[in-house]
């Protein structure tokens, strides 16, 4: 089978509006820098995707999306409404992987992208998950937006932690984030013409203020997913590229934590984890029984100014089998892991190693495109868990509510199910068995106390999806 392997062949960077930024080339196999004036700035985020020969498609920073003359994407305009577009608008997107792209079939692409809004306790969080399509057909083959701002997920989510690995059928894709101040996972199964989005309770809270730095991120064999967040918790998953499942392998953190997490990569050879914590490089072997334990520093900030501090920031693994790493401060330079395969200080760590024509805090928020199928897996070709993911709420109302709630949910007949009522405690209070002929049911939730409780659908025991509610009287 024949997967793309040039999607990621061109990178985006710079803070400058309106002036000369930076385009990083991968064509030749090694990031060659080239000085680009782009009206387009790129601050804490941004997304670009090329064709399977290497060309620049188009590119977002989160408030605009530009084709490959740098003009704006036909019928692009707000695709990506909120507080947090409006404050960056002059900046781009200050949410750390709040976009991603990834291919589809018949030239057609998929954007997820989330803005944020202000809550009332002073937090600034993303309110949904939302997609947008890029048909490449429009606009005379510069590409336009067929569909714009659909939300998938609508909750309090976690800052960005935007992550994507391709289905082991290798034309499917899923798409992960996290609930904010929850355990929750929300796996979003995409597929050519629709969408499953799936919850699974599982791992460390992701707690208010803890979520600002920090990175997820897939291992290029899709078997290991990690999410590191700011406060030093470093949750290290399996991750079923059939089902979507998520099994926690080890919870850790870094020897340390003064500055708190902030960037994390995994090896090509999906081996060797390496997490940042802004002046510290560690390395970890993820085939160790005792991944904590098996701590290596790599590296230690120089304490260069280039003008800014040269500090360390996020991590992405490039097309030449290098990761690299931006700085903390928007200096003009990038560290460089030239091998990361090999353990310890063998993995050659340099500073400083790439200077740039432009001032940069980010790198691009890239998924491995090179993945394949999975062979011999227990996934049919195309068609695996379709009958599984068939299986969703569609709606929870009223929200809040005082006395009753209605869930509405599509259901597979054969399937044992359930509608759970958690309260915060973790603890079951209600527990409905679903009538696989019907599509909704009527809840009487008077009894239970004012707060937020989740309303889950399970079926043959596994967590499908969840809602979370609100009970006011």
């Amino acid at each position: 089978e024949g997967y793309s392997q040039n999607e990621d062949n061109v990178w985006l960077l710079g803070y400058i509006p309106n002036g000369n930024n930076c385009e990083i080339n991968f064509s030749n196999n090694h990031p060659d820098t080239i000085s680009i004036f782009n009206k387009l700035c790129f601050f804490l985020v941004d997304a670009s995707i090329c064709d399977t020969t290497g060309n620049l498609l188009f590119c977002t920073n989160g408030i605009s999306i530009y084709n490959k003359n740098f003009d704006t994407l036909s019928n692009s305009q707000n695709f990506n409404p909120g507080w947090a577009t409006n404050y960056y608008a002059n900046s781009g997107m200050g949410i750390p992987q709040s976009l991603i792209i990834v291919p589809m079939p018949g030239g057609k692409y998929y954007l997820f992208h989330m803005s944020a809004e202000q809550l009332l306790n002073g937090e600034t969080q993303p309110l949904n998950l939302s997609y947008s399509e890029i048909d490449m057909s429009l606009d005379s083959g510069l590409g336009g937006l067929s569909v714009k701002d659909i939300h998938l997920y609508d909750d309090t989510l976690a800052f960005g932690k935007l992550a994507a690995c391709r289905h082991a059928n290798g034309r499917d894709w899923w798409i992960l984030t996290h609930t904010y101040n929850s355990d929750n996972y929300v796996k979003i199964l995409c597929k050519p013409d629709s969408f499953y989005v799936i919850s699974q309770q599982i791992g460390s809270l992701a707690l208010a203020n803890s979520d600002i730095l920090g990175q997820t991120v897939f291992s290029p064999d899709g078997n290991t997913f990690v999410f590191a967040m700011q406060n030093n918790i470093i949750d290290i998953f399996n991750f079923d590229r059939c089902t979507g499942e998520l099994t926690l392998r080890e919870t850790m953190s870094a020897s340390d934590s003064t500055l708190g997490i902030c960037g994390a990569a995994i090896s090509p050879n999906s081996r060797y984890l390496y997490i940042d914590n802004n002046n510290k490089l560690f390395q970890y072997d993820l085939y160790s029984s005792n991944i904590r334990n098996s701590e290596k520093l790599i590296g230690v900030w120089d304490t260069l100014f280039s003008p800014a501090a040269t500090n360390f920031f996020l991590e992405q693994l490039g097309p030449d089998g290098k990761i690299y790493m931006s700085t903390f401060g928007g200096s003009n330079k990038l560290h460089v892991i030239n091998n990361p395969d090999m353990p310890d200080t063998l993995c050659n760590f340099v500073q400083n190693q790439v200077t740039l024509p432009s001032y940069n805090n980010c790198l691009p928020n890239l998924p491995y495109f090179r993945l394949g199928s999975l062979p011999g897996s227990l996934c049919d070709s195309l068609n695996g868990i379709e009958e599984l993911h068939s299986f969703h709420i569609t709606s929870v109302y009223p929200n809040p509510a005082t006395e009753f709630i209605t869930v509405n949910y599509n259901v597979v007949e054969h399937k044992q199910s359930q509608v759970r009522i958690y309260n915060m405690m973790d603890e079951i209070v209600i527990s409905i068995n679903i009538d696989p002929l019907l599509t909704a049911m009527t809840i009487n939730i008077s009894n239970l106390a004012n707060g937020i409780y989740i309303c889950q659908m399970v079926a043959d025991g596994l967590v499908i999806d969840a809602r979370k509610i609100s009970v006011i009287k």
